[in-house]
């Protein structure tokens, strides 16, 4: 090889490396506040979303449910979706509210596949809010279309609006430690469980033998 053709090679291989660590350092991060503001400027109620998702698109009436519950766990009020869920619940029984909490709904960008729970924690910096969803039948062990965990989702799937923002790990400290303590406590026994300042949540709705048909 000769001295121009290794030169030219380095010179390759030394743009690429760059290349390559500019686009790892152009990643945009945004304040879990400021995409709020962006995304979320008015909270619109149960019979106003309705009347929107049917002027905008076709959905059944259950998918219509889901939407609205994905849509206030993502505002992140908690008593809006606490009255929402003991709704459904008198109204639809146990069955029916644990298939509301865990049907997954695909995002705006048809790329990521989110349930309730899903959504709360990417959207609010809550422990309450995911110890409300969980005592409700959210399930925790719940695995997205690319294999991953809601642990693992959280620090690594961007807001998708027009530019991809990502999320700050500062900004979700409470619902990772919440989510957290629910791993751990579903991996050891009671007996094992050292974690004095954490309790389980009261379960509305416990397992399968509890469901009403």
């Amino acid at each position: 090889m000769s001295e121009n053709q290794a030169n030219s090679e380095n010179q390759s291989n030394s743009e690429n490396q760059s290349n390559s660590e500019n686009q790892s350092n152009n990643i945009e991060y945004i304040s879990l506040e400021e995409i709020k503001t962006q995304i979320f400027p008015i909270t619109i109620n149960y019979d106003n979303y309705v009347n929107i998702l049917k002027n905008t698109r076709s959905q059944g009436k259950f998918k219509i449910e889901v939407s609205y519950l994905h849509y206030i766990c993502a505002i992140g009020d908690i008593t809006t979706v606490t009255n929402y869920l003991i709704s459904y619940l008198n109204k639809h029984g146990k069955m029916a509210t644990v298939l509301l909490l865990n049907f997954p709904l695909t995002d705006n960008s048809n790329i990521f596949v989110s349930t309730a729970l899903t959504t709360a924690a990417l959207w609010n910096d809550d422990a309450n809010l995911i110890r409300l969803l969980i005592s409700y039948g959210a399930d925790l062990d719940y695995i997205d279309n690319a294999g991953l965990f809601l642990d693992e989702i959280l620090p690594n799937r961007p807001y998708y609006t027009e530019i991809p923002y990502y999320r700050k790990k500062e900004d979700f400290q409470h619902t990772m430690k919440e989510l957290i303590n629910f791993i751990e406590y579903n991996n050891i026994s009671n007996e094992n469980n050292e974690n004095d300042d954490w309790t389980l949540p009261e379960l509305i709705i416990n397992n399968l033998e509890d469901y009403d048909r």
